[in-house]
C-alpha cells in the first residue's frame, strides 16, 4: 500500500521528501531477465482455463511476483531520477517556471525510462487491462481458486492410494 501511494506520488511530481537513500537501499531492485507480467498473466490464464492447476499456479505466482517488482524498480527510478534532478538543478537556476518544467519533464522521463531498461530491460507497454487487472488484484482470485483446486487434487490423490491399501 505504502509503495503505491508512494509511486503515484512521485508520478504526480509531488516530492516525498521523508524518502531518502536508506529507504532506496531497502528496496530490492535487481536486473531480472524474464518474461513480462503481462505474458506471465495470459499464459497463468491459460492453464487455467485448460484445468491445468499445478502450471496455473506455478504462472500466476510468477506473474503477481514480476509485476510487483516491476512496480519496486518503477519507485526506485523515479526517486533516483529525482534526487540526479535536485542535485544538477542546484547548480543551474532557471527563472522560467514553464521552461524548469519542462526541463524536469524532459530529463525525468529520459532518465527513468534508461533506468526501467537497466533493471527490466526492454519491454513491450502493458495494455490499460492487463495493468487494471493487477491493480484491483485479479490475479489473487485465480490463484486463489487454482490454490484450492490444487489441494483439492493432492487430497483425491491421497484417498485414492488409500483405497488401493
Amino acid at each position: 500500500m505504502a509503495v503505491t501511494l508512494i509511486f503515484w506520488l512521485t508520478l504526480g511530481g509531488f516530492s516525498v521528501t521523508f524518502l531518502g537513500a536508506d529507504f532506496l537501499d531497502r528496496l530490492n531492485v535487481t536486473r531480472v531477465k524474464s518474461p513480462a507480467y503481462d505474458e506471465l498473466f495470459a499464459d497463468g490464464v491459460r492453464a487455467y482455463g485448460a484445468e491445468k492447476w499445478s502450471e496455473a499456479v506455478e504462472l500466476l505466482e510468477k506473474a503477481i511476483a514480476d509485476y510487483n517488482h516491476e512496480m519496486e524498480v518503477k519507485l526506485h527510478c523515479r526517486l533516483h531520477c529525482r534526487d540526479r534532478y535536485r542535485a544538477s538543478s542546484a547548480r543551474n537556476v532557471i527563472s522560467d517556471l514553464e521552461l524548469e518544467y519542462y526541463r524536469y519533464t524532459i530529463y525525468s522521463h529520459k532518465c527513468a525510462q534508461k533506468c526501467r531498461e537497466k533493471y527490466l530491460g526492454k519491454r513491450t507497454k502493458v495494455s490499460a487491462a492487463v495493468r487494471s487487472d493487477f491493480e484491483i488484484r485479479v490475479p489473487y482470485a485465480y490463484l486463489q481458486f487454482a490454490y484450492y483446486k490444487v489441494s483439492l487434487l493432492g487430497l483425491f490423490i491421497c484417498f485414492s492410494f488409500n483405497l488401493m491399501l
